[in-house]
């Protein structure tokens, strides 16, 4: 994980997801990162994060993951819909 966030902001984002969660069932994870593996893009890279964390439930259109990865300058955004 990079350092991109502050003790503050970091507890405002789980505060978000966990109210989410709860509103929506909606399951929401944010990720920063230096940088990716040199064999994966950041999107590449956000996708195989998401399947292998398995954000969201497999039946319902629920999962979000954010990426940041630093020195790409890049945010990526998976999410789950019923054909993913």
């Amino acid at each position: 994980m990079a350092e991109l966030l502050s003790p503050q902001a970091k507890a405002q984002i789980n505060q978000i997801a966990t109210n989410l969660e709860a509103d929506t069932k909606a399951e929401l994870a944010v990720v920063t990162v230096p940088t990716t593996d040199p064999a994966f893009s950041p999107k590449a890279f956000a996708t195989e994060l998401f399947n292998i964390w398995g954000i969201g439930k497999a039946d319902q259109d629920n999962g979000l993951l954010i990426l940041v990865s630093r020195d790409e300058r890049r945010v990526e955004i998976e999410i789950r819909t019923r054909n993913s």
